[in-house]
């Protein structure tokens, strides 16, 4: 039986830190690993043998802020309301060749990438 106890503690205490530790610090937290200031818009490309890799289209330059357990992001910032379908929409608008299909080689649209650690 007191192995299921400690299981017990050890859970609840990680349910208990892990919030702590995850709340946005900003630019100067603790856990902040030195996030770019920047989103990579990325496109998917298949060659003819059918490998597939992404090629970077362009990057966009916004700060960006650490938070666990995802990493990197705009919105993790103080004061910025983004999300990942914004980026995906400001990639798509100032990079428009993402969203032309280059002879079915390639998605019609760019993804944003975001640094995660």
């Amino acid at each position: 039986m007191e192995p299921i106890k400690a299981i017990l503690i050890l859970t609840f205490c990680l349910a208990v830190a892990l919030p702590a530790l995850a709340q946005d610090k900003g630019k100067q937290g603790l856990e902040d690993p030195g996030c770019p200031d920047k989103v990579q818009c990325k496109q998917r490309y298949m060659d003819i043998n059918g490998n597939v890799s992404n090629q970077t289209i362009g990057e966009l330059q916004t700060e960006s802020c650490f938070k666990l357990p995802t990493g990197c992001r705009p919105w993790h910032c103080k004061d910025n309301d983004t999300d990942w379908g914004y980026w995906q929409k400001k990639c798509n608008d100032t990079f428009p060749d993402c969203t032309r299909d280059h002879a079915h080689m390639t998605d019609p649209w760019c993804t944003p990438h975001f640094k995660t650690f």
